[in-house]
């Protein structure tokens, strides 16, 4: 599909912003998404399981009076509990003993459009940019097989703009791919090297534009190698660059179209927009990172 304008290089993720023991506050979120769009940050993450539903309602709150300055994605499939009104701070301890007792998905038709149906309510939007399937497996799909039926349906009721798939497994991606036309992928970002293509390899041969998480996943491993300190200084960077480097590795030598970075601190969300600054003269640094995560 056509790229909009609101699809940024870099994105910003919402899974910890409500969750139990790290939730901000609301005028905390308003500040964040402010903060994100000053610096064309407009790809925000979510999905119905963070904080329970939490974190779209902040969101829906924090973005309601310029919704239409964001590319919105949100995701179902895993269980979770939303009680109304004042039960609702029991929500998030509910999820985590539905989710010990059964660790069952669901990508059911019905479940997927009351799921996005609650979504909506929660964003206070009448229809997101991208709906995604989260973390299928591809058992999980087989066993589902009217949910190319529900995510065919959310895009031409314009429920959603767009419609993908959230997930680490080629063999789901491949089944999605072979059941109905798939606009965007999120996936882990790709490291090392695999005998048989990863999600990462098939959307880059297919062009299907790909979203990666967990892009900082490498850092601790980073930090203190001899190495790579001494790459850092002889082309003038430090281990402080560390941060907006990965994200450039992964926007620049990866080239993956969108890299999600969750945080809840605004100086954080500043300091990922340096990204930019790492977009020429890298190839001894990104052949390093690349060599030692190998």
């Amino acid at each position: 599909m056509r790229m909009t304008d609101n699809f940024t290089t870099l994105a910003l993720g919402t899974s910890r912003m409500a969750s139990m023991g790290s939730k901000i506050s609301q005028n905390e979120a308003d500040l964040l998404f402010s903060i994100a769009l000053e610096n064309n940050i407009r790809t925000i993450d979510t999905s119905d399981t963070y904080g329970s539903g939490d974190s779209e309602r902040m969101i829906g709150k924090a973005i309601k009076s310029n919704r239409k300055d964001y590319f919105i994605i949100t995701k179902a499939g895993f269980p979770y509990m939303a009680l109304p009104g004042f039960l609702s701070p029991l929500n998030q301890v509910g999820k985590k003993i539905l989710q010990k007792i059964s660790s069952e998905k669901s990508y059911k038709k019905d479940y997927l459009i009351k799921s996005l149906h609650k979504s909506l309510k929660r964003l206070k939007t009448d229809s997101v940019d991208c709906f995604m399937l989260h973390e299928p497996a591809a058992n999980e799909l087989l066993n589902s097989p009217d949910c190319w039926g529900a995510l065919t349906e959310i895009k031409s009721k314009g429920m959603s703009k767009s419609i993908g798939i959230s997930t680490n497994d080629s063999a789901a991606l491949i089944l999605a791919l072979n059941n109905v036309p798939i606009d965007f992928v999120q996936t882990s970002m790709q490291y090392t090297s695999s005998i048989s293509p990863s999600v990462f390899d098939i959307c880059k041969t297919g062009k299907i534009p790909i979203i990666v998480n967990q892009v900082l996943f490498p850092l601790k491993r980073l930090i203190g190698n001899e190495s790579l300190k001494k790459v850092l200084k002889n082309n003038l960077k430090s281990e402080k660059d560390l941060i907006p480097i990965l994200i450039a590795y992964a926007t620049f030598s990866k080239k993956a179209d969108c890299v999600l970075v969750g945080t809840k601190n605004p100086s954080h969300l500043k300091e990922n927009t340096r990204y930019e600054d790492f977009s020429q003269n890298m190839d001894e640094i990104f052949l390093e990172i690349s060599n030692l995560l190998s």
